[in-house]
């Protein structure tokens, strides 16, 4: 009788084994799943935290800064055009109005602004600030107009060019470009400026003649090109600050 039972010994001792084996396996899958989910719900929700937090700064950076450049931009433009008609030295400020065309003509033909010379510290805006603190000084209501052009590569609105505005009491709104004292009545959004000055033609004229002699065929294609490049300055928005 000793040999059965000690068969029935071994045979319990495998069970208790393969049982232990099984609860082991079953246990240690269960808290490595957990221990697996848990770390990987954590490590995937930070990354994902992270991931989302760096695209959200990227975008609203790209979008932030440019939109703040121009509100910034404005209004630093507005304030800085608003000084011309007050001569901050003296504490003066001067008291303008609107004048008639003849009187705005006479102010123009005897303002010297024209003769100034370009250069990269004076640019247009230079030459539309100085007429207009002229005309202040003279007593004469006088804007700066803003012109954006939109850049052809970017797409992107740019300043494109500076001129003044002159609102007469029997003619109305006269535009004028400080370079030059070219008068223009009507300005609008999807314009090229520079295409309707007077000067326009004969400056592309002269361009071209002094590149080849006006028999020559190349001559012809210079003023075609000269012309499309030149008046590639389509207005996109106008700003105009008194």
């Amino acid at each position: 009788m000793a040999r059965p039972i000690k068969y029935l010994g071994i045979g319990i001792l495998v069970i208790l084994v393969i049982s232990g084996v099984w609860v082991g396996i079953t246990k240690g899958n269960s808290d490595g799943y957990n221990d697996g989910f848990q770390s990987g719900f954590s490590d995937g929700n930070e990354d994902a935290q992270a991931s989302g937090y760096k695209e959200g700064y990227i975008e609203g950076f790209k979008s932030g800064v440019p939109e703040g450049w121009d509100i910034g931009w404005d209004l630093g433009i507005e304030e800085m055009i608003k000084r011309c008609d007050c001569d901050n030295a003296m504490f003066i400020c001067y008291l303008t109005q609107d004048v008639t065309f003849n009187e705005m003509l006479n102010f123009i033909k005897s303002d010297q602004t024209d003769k100034n010379e370009f250069s990269d510290d004076y640019n247009c805006l230079g030459y539309a600030l100085t007429l207009k603190s002229n005309a202040s000084i003279r007593g004469i209501r006088c804007a700066v107009v803003i012109l954006y052009y939109r850049n052809e590569f970017t797409g992107e609105r740019n300043i494109g060019h500076a001129i003044n505005a002159f609102e007469t009491t029997d003619k109305g709104i006269v535009y004028v470009e400080p370079q030059s004292d070219a008068l223009r009545y009507n300005i609008s959004i999807g314009q090229s400026y520079s295409s309707q000055l007077p000067y326009f033609s004969m400056a592309v004229s002269n361009l071209c003649r002094n590149l080849y002699p006006e028999y020559d065929l190349r001559y012809h294609d210079c003023l075609k090109r000269a012309r499309q490049e030149l008046s590639e300055d389509r207005i996109v928005r106008i700003e105009t600050i008194w």
